[in-house]
């Protein structure tokens, strides 16, 4: 079985979208160790568009985009299983779905993306399930993702304590950070009158932010309910993704 091509960056000039796959590709496993459970019985392949992410390039009059990290891409799961292209699905034809997601993307990439969406397409709907305050790492002229605990893309011991040690002394630093950039692109996603849905699965950054979503308006909806695992037995399930489609629907009656 062959696995997306991942794409990497040298020098000093930072890719905008930022995806870590390599465009215009299809496969079976989204990575190579990626695990495949005895019990899944469908195959399916992931397909990567011109832009490097996981949704099909149409041409229709209203767009919603959906922002987010593995969960939004659909780890695990076939493209007409994932929560992005069901509610899109359910909204009716006239609905073009973007979906921004990639596994291991934090806050940071999240929003520079969205921001480049926002120049590329007239978007009319944004859903935002936001990672934990997890960030992309450049070390050695390479982007790497950075989900705590791990430091994988350092060699040493030495290396790895060390940035793990300032990790933790720059916690707090980081949160502040991402909050400020939250507030800074939902402020101006309501400038634009963009209808705005918003959940962080990390429960302690979710908090802190609710005050930001009382003042602007933002409508919030809820996590995504562990129900089953997808191929992988990791990531959430068709019937969690179904769940979740569901939920948020139920927040936008008003479209």
């Amino acid at each position: 079985m062959n696995y997306l091509q991942d794409i990497k960056y040298k020098g000093n000039v930072f890719p905008i979208p930022y995806t870590i796959f390599s465009p215009n590709q299809e496969a079976n496993l989204c990575f190579e160790h990626e695990t495949v459970s005895k019990n899944w019985k469908e195959d399916f392949t992931y397909t990567i568009n011109s832009k490097g992410f996981r949704f099909k390039e149409e041409d229709k009059p209203k767009t919603i985009c959906f922002v987010g990290c593995s969960h939004t891409f659909g780890h695990g799961l076939p493209q007409d299983k994932i929560f992005p292209e069901l509610v899109t699905q359910k909204l009716g034809n006239n609905w073009q779905c973007i979906n921004l997601g990639f596994p291991g993307s934090g806050p940071d990439s999240q929003m520079i993306n969205l921001s480049w969406a926002l120049n590329v397409y007239d978007i009319d709907v944004v859903v935002w399930y936001m990672s934990a305050p997890m960030r992309q790492t450049v070390k050695k002229d390479f982007i790497h993702t950075f989900v705590p605990p791990t430091a994988d893309f350092l060699e040493t011991k030495k290396e790895k304590d060390s940035f793990l040690k300032s990790v933790v002394e720059l916690e707090e630093t980081t949160y502040l950070k991402t909050y400020w950039q939250v507030y800074s692109m939902l402020s101006f996603l309501k400038t634009k009158n963009i209808k705005t849905y918003y959940k962080c699965w990390d429960g302690l950054f979710h908090a802190e932010i609710q005050n930001v979503l009382k003042d602007l308006n933002i409508t919030e909806f809820t996590d995504m309910k562990n129900i089953d695992l997808a191929r992988d037995d990791a990531h959430k399930g068709p019937e969690s993704h179904k769940w979740f489609a569901e939920k948020i629907l139920e927040v936008m009656h008003e479209i």
